[in-house]
C-alpha cells in the first residue's frame, strides 16, 4: 500500500496542503485556502480601531483552513485517511494567541471581541516595539545571556516581546488566558491533544535556550514587570519544550478538525522560515536557504556556534543536530511590490496590462528586461516595515532616493526589488564575518520560481549561484518531511530528517550564475547603498523623529 504524508503551511495570507509520496518526495496533491479576514492593519471584524504598527489575524481564518485543505487533497487523489502515516506543520512566528482552557481563543468570547489582543498577534505586528527596548535594557542590566543567541537585540517580531506587551496594554485579556501561544503550537495541541511545545519555536521566538537551561530566571521575568514574573508557569504551562519528532497522535477532536484518521502521528511545529532548509538540501556549511515570500529569510548551519550581532536565532540543534542554525531577515519583500503596484502606478500602465491579459508585475519585468543596473540613478531602502536585519529596528522605515521629475514607474520598481538584493547581501556579509561558510544560495518561493529577472539580480549582487528548489511550496515539502520522521520507518516514514532529506529534497536544473559585468556596477551601487544604510540606520535618527511626529497627531 502506497504510503503518504501531509504538509500544512500556515503563510501570511494562506494556508496550504500538501500531499506527498512518502516514498518519493513527490508532490501528488496541493490545496490552498485564503485567509478570509486577510491581515487587518486599521480595526477589528466590529469595527474597532486598531493602535498604529498593528498586524491581526482571526484565528477562524486558521481553523478554516484547517477543516479544507487536507480534506480537499484527499479528495483530489481518492486515497483513504489510513494511507496518510504522519502530517507536520509549519506556521508563521512570531504569531501570538490566548487561549482559553479548551484551547478556544478568547476572540471568540462576546467580551473580547474588541480587544486586539485577544486576536492573533501576526509577527509582522510592531505593537510591541516598547516591550522589545524594554528586554533589551533588562538584558544588559542583569547580564542575562539569552539575547546573546538572539542577534544581541530584542525584536518586536519576537514572541516573548509581543506576550509582554499583551500584559502591559490589555491585562484583562492577559489575566483571562489560560495560555498565550505560537500559533503552530496552537494547531498542533488542537490536533493531537498534546501539551508540549515545539523546541523551534520557543528557540526561535521565546528565548528558550537548551544551553542555557530553558527560559530565563523569574527574576529576569521579575524585572521585566512584577506581573511577568511566572508567564513560564502561568502561560506556557512551564517548560514542555520538546524535541521529540513526534509530539503526539490526532485526536478524536483533531480527526473531526482534520478529516485525518485517529492516531495519525503529528511533528512537533516548525516557523516556516526555518522549514524551509530541508526541502532546499541545506543541511551541511556552505549553503544558505532564501524563502522569497512576503518577507525574506536566510537560514544557513554552522558546526561552530558564534555570536554575530544581529542575526537571529544561533541556537544549537535547532534545526539538524550537531549543527548551529543562523537566521538573516528583512520584514517586507513580495508585500513591498504589492504596496507599489496597488499605490503607485499611473491607470495608463493598469490599463496596457488588463489589454494584454497580463498582471502588472509581468509587465513592470518587461519594461525592465533590457535596463541596466544603474540606469535610472535610484537607490531605495527596504525598511517599509522596519529592519529585521541586522540593525533590528522596527522604527526604520523605507526610503526611495534619487527621484526625479523624469522618473519612471518601473525604475522605481526595479529600485525597489534591488533594495532588497542588497538588502540580502548585507545580511551575508555580516555571516561571513561572523565566521559562516556561504558558498552557493538555494532559493524558494513563488518569487524564485516565477521571476528569472530577480534571480539573477540576486546572483549579480552577491556574486554567488543561485539555485531554486524543485517544490514551489518549500516550507510545505519540508513539513511532510518532518511528518514521515514523526511516522518513523517503521510506518513507512524516515528515522531522521537527514534521511528524509535524502530522498525527498529536489533542486530544479538550472543555476543562476554571476555576471561579472553586472556585479562591477552593482559594487558601485552597493558603496552607496551601505552609506545610506549606516546613515538612517545608525547615525541619523530622522526617521524617529518622524515616527514621533506622526505619533503626536494620530
Amino acid at each position: 500500500m502506497k504510503r503518504y504524508v501531509v504538509g500544512l503551511d500556515y503563510g501570511s495570507l494562506s494556508g496550504r496542503a500538501l500531499l506527498v509520496d512518502a516514498e518519493t518526495g513527490e508532490t501528488i496533491a496541493e490545496s490552498v485556502s485564503e485567509y478570509r479576514h486577510a491581515v487587518m492593519s486599521e480595526c477589528l471584524p466590529d469595527g474597532t480601531r486598531l493602535p498604529t504598527d498593528s498586524a491581526v489575524q482571526h484565528p477562524q481564518d486558521y481553523l478554516d483552513v484547517l477543516s479544507v485543505v487536507i480534506r480537499d487533497v484527499i479528495e483530489q487523489t481518492n486515497i483513504t485517511p489510513e494511507q496518510i502515516i504522519g502530517i507536520g506543520i509549519d506556521f508563521t512566528a512570531a504569531t501570538v494567541l490566548p487561549v482559553d482552557q479548551n484551547l478556544t481563543p478568547l476572540c471568540f468570547q462576546p467580551r473580547f471581541q474588541s480587544h486586539p489582543k485577544a486576536y492573533v498577534t501576526m509577527w509582522k505586528d510592531h505593537t510591541a516595539a516598547p516591550q522589545a527596548e524594554l528586554i533589551d535594557r533588562i538584558s544588559e542590566r542583569t547580564g542575562s545571556k539569552h539575547l546573546s543567541y538572539l542577534g544581541g537585540k530584542c525584536s518586536a517580531e519576537n514572541g516573548l516581546a509581543k506576550i509582554l506587551c499583551i500584559l502591559q496594554t490589555d491585562e484583562e485579556v492577559y489575566n483571562a488566558a489560560y495560555r498565550i501561544l505560537e500559533a503552530g503550537d496552537w494547531i498542533t495541541m488542537l490536533i493531537s491533544g498534546t501539551d508540549r511545545k515545539g523546541y523551534n519555536y520557543a528557540a526561535c521566538k521565546e528565548f528558550w535556550n537548551p544551553v542555557l537551561g530553558g527560559y530565563p530566571s523569574k527574576e529576569f521575568m521579575k524585572a521585566l514587570d512584577p506581573r511577568f514574573e511566572s508567564v513560564v508557569e502561568d502561560k506556557f504551562g512551564g517548560d514542555t519544550v520538546s524535541y521529540e519528532p513526534c509530539c503526539g497522535t490526532i485526536t478524536e477532536r483533531g480527526a473531526k478538525l482534520t478529516g485525518l484518521a485517529v492516531g495519525t502521528p503529528v511533528s512537533i511545529p516548525y516557523v516556516d522560515g526555518y522549514c524551509s532548509m530541508p526541502a532546499c538540501g541545506v543541511i551541511k556549511p556552505g549553503k544558505m536557504s532564501m524563502i522569497i515570500g512576503t518577507s525574506l529569510c536566510h537560514m544557513v548551519s554552522s558546526e561552530e556556534y558564534t555570536n554575530i550581532p544581529g542575526i537571529f536565532a544561533a541556537v544549537p540543534d535547532l534545526v539538524y543536530k550537531g549543527y548551529t542554525t543562523y537566521e538573516g531577515g528583512q520584514a517586507s519583500c513580495g508585500d513591498l511590490y504589492a504596496w507599489f503596484l496597488e499605490n503607485c502606478i499611473p491607470a495608463a500602465y493598469t490599463e496596457e496590462a488588463n489589454d494584454r491579459g497580463i498582471n502588472l508585475h509581468k509587465l513592470m519585468r518587461e519594461k525592465l528586461m533590457n535596463t541596466k543596473p544603474g540606469a535610472s540613478g535610484l537607490l531605495c531602502l527596504d525598511w517599509f516595515n522596519g529592519n529585521r536585519s541586522v540593525l533590528g529596528d522596527p522604527d526604520l522605515s523605507g526610503m526611495i532616493l534619487g527621484l526625479t521629475i523624469h522618473t519612471k514607474p518601473e525604475e522605481i520598481y526595479r529600485a525597489l526589488l534591488e533594495s532588497s538584493v542588497f538588502g540580502t547581501r548585507r545580511i551575508l556579509e555580516q555571516l561571513v564575518s561572523g565566521g559562516i561558510e556561504i558558498n552557493e544560495i538555494i532559493a524558494c518561493g513563488g518569487i524564485a520560481h516565477k521571476d528569472e529577472f530577480m534571480m539573477q539580480m540576486f546572483a549579480d549582487v552577491t556574486n554567488r549561484p543561485i539555485r531554486v528548489c524543485a517544490s514551489t511550496q518549500a516550507p510545505a515539502l519540508s513539513s511532510a518531511m518532518y511528518a514521515a520522521v514523526a511516522a518513523g520507518k517503521a510506518r513507512g516514514g524516515y528515522d531522521s530528517i537527514e534521511e528524509a532529506v535524502d530522498v525527498m529534497a529536489k533542486l530544479l536544473d538550472k543555476t543562476y550564475y554571476p555576471n561579472p559585468e553586472n556585479h562591477a556596477i552593482y559594487n558601485k551601487l552597493y558603496e552607496q547603498y551601505q552609506i545610506v544604510h549606516d546613515t538612517f540606520g545608525i547615525h541619523n535618527k530622522v526617521m524617529k523623529r518622524l515616527r514621533e511626529i506622526r505619533a503626536e497627531g494620530v
